[in-house]
């Protein structure tokens, strides 16, 4: 698990398994979501487009090779290896698609409060202004740690004291460096994953309330009160997945900066792990909402019908030849 090749091959199996399911998460959305469900549809697809977005670059279009607790690594997908794309960019990318990741899955909690709770709230003159605000701080945030990128030969020098069990085929590789000093680095990441995060939760505590208090008040009839907390426990399954995903590899990730612990072959699988959020969380999609629910089955029903079909053996009838005339000597 701890070279390269190896790391390669595995991320790679995983996107064989999560393209398809991916899209047919995608095919669900655009055809399959009941009209009941129309003003939720769009921000479903906008997290799922981005959620594939973050696989295929985890999996094929940049492949991270890192080496922590040094913050350098090498990109080593397509990006890299047939476009030539500079690799300060696709760390830029990275570390941005995450976080417009999680942005996303507050719009889709966002989006449930604001249809259900806040439409003559004044949260619906503030709900524009912060959407657009979490994008900009999202995209920004990676811009200090861009400028202050240290000299490659200089950083190079760094990590190889500050991780001498480096293996030759690692150091014989074109490593890029992205910083020599933790503090900035992990204050970024602290800062992004705690803004955000308030925010979801703070949301999904707002939505229990709300549907608390209005099955207190019996506003809504049971079957729809009903119908929306389902909708809502979907949701937040969907978000603890993204949370085990990503962020126990995300606090290794820290913890191996805090100790200057190196493993290559369980930095090598906590980009595993972060590569295997897409087809859990589409998986966790299909499974928990009703209506894509009803639809995995029935195409399940049809595979396996035409299977069966398939399988059945064919009956060979043989006709003799040989029939007996009568003679008329």
């Amino acid at each position: 698990m701890d070279t390269p090749d190896t790391f390669v091959h595995s991320v790679h199996a995983i996107s064989i398994v999560s393209f398809p399911v991916q899209l047919f998460t995608i095919y669900c959305i655009l055809f399959e979501t009941p009209k009941a469900m129309n003003s939720v549809k769009w921000v479903l697809l906008n997290a799922r487009i981005w959620t594939v977005i973050l696989d295929l670059s985890l999996t094929v279009f940049t492949i991270p090779f890192v080496i922590f607790p040094a913050l350098a690594g090498t990109p080593l997908g397509i990006l890299t290896e047939w476009f030539e794309v500079p690799t300060s960019f696709q760390t830029y990318f990275v570390f941005t698609n995450f976080f417009i990741v999680m942005v996303n899955h507050f719009l889709v909690v966002e989006n449930r409060y604001y249809h259900l709770f806040a439409k003559e709230k004044a949260w619906r003159h503030f709900r524009k202004p912060v959407i657009a605000f979490d994008f900009l701080v999202t995209s920004t945030y990676m811009i200090p740690i861009m400028i202050n990128v240290p000299d490659q030969m200089k950083g190079k020098e760094f990590i190889y004291k500050q991780v001498p069990s480096l293996s030759s085929e690692i150091k014989s590789m074109e490593l890029y460096v992205l910083a020599t000093d933790y503090n900035l680095f992990l204050a970024e990441l602290i800062f992004m994953a705690g803004f955000l995060s308030i925010q979801v939760f703070s949301l999904i505590l707002l939505n229990r309330y709300n549907i608390l208090e209005t099955a207190r008040k019996s506003m809504l009839s049971q079957q729809t009160m009903m119908l929306q907390r389902k909708f809502l426990l979907a949701n937040y399954t969907q978000i603890v997945s993204f949370f085990i995903t990503c962020f126990i590899p995300y606090l290794y990730i820290m913890i191996c900066c805090y100790l200057n612990y190196h493993n290559q072959s369980a930095n090598n699988f906590a980009f595993i792990c972060f590569s295997c959020h897409g087809v859990s969380g589409a998986s966790i999609f299909l499974w928990t909402y009703k209506p894509y629910r009803k639809v995995v089955n029935a195409k399940l029903r049809e595979l396996i019908s035409f299977m069966h079909c398939s399988q059945r053996p064919v009956v060979q009838i043989h006709i003799s030849s040989a029939v007996r005339v009568p003679s008329l000597f």
